[in-house]
């Protein structure tokens, strides 16, 4: 007898529980208007796509800034109290204004003099004096080569 009643009361719940259940969404007006998106799909992708591009700029902007930061801690210059009063010369006069035209022209010609100098020193042909000729002579002699000339 426990058994049974037992069954039926398992019996009885399944069925308000299944009374409960149903197969259509309940739903209200706050999320009809949610489902139902009064603007057009393209407008929606093209909002989505500028929300992507959106966090793909803060990405950027936050990467940058980490970047700095990391490579302001990396080198920090100690600089004397002279070298905070002294001022830069090196971008504020440029090079005609340093040195006339014709001191530029001069530095070029004993550059060019230079070189030509050097080049009168190179030879063709290496430099061979007498020992060094009867060395090869023999060198040949050795390999098989008397009679053949460089």
């Amino acid at each position: 007898l426990s058994a049974e009643s037992k069954d039926k009361q398992r019996i009885e719940a399944a069925k308000q529980e299944m009374r409960r259940c149903r197969s259509v969404p309940k739903i209200n007006r706050l999320t009809e208007d949610a489902v139902a998106p009064t603007t057009s799909i393209f407008q929606r992708l093209y909002n989505k796509e500028m929300e992507k591009q959106a966090r793909h700029h803060t990405t950027i902007l936050i990467m940058k800034k980490k970047e700095d930061e990391m490579f302001s801690t990396l080198f920090q210059p100690r600089i004397s109290n002279k070298g905070h009063r002294s001022k830069g010369i090196a971008g504020s006069a440029t090079t005609s204004d340093k040195y006339s035209f014709k001191t530029l022209q001069r530095m070029d010609e004993i550059r060019k003099e230079k070189i030509m100098k050097e080049m009168e020193t190179m030879m063709d042909a290496p430099d061979i004096n007498p020992k060094s000729s009867t060395l090869a002579l023999k060198q040949r002699e050795r390999e098989g080569m008397a009679g053949y000339s460089h």
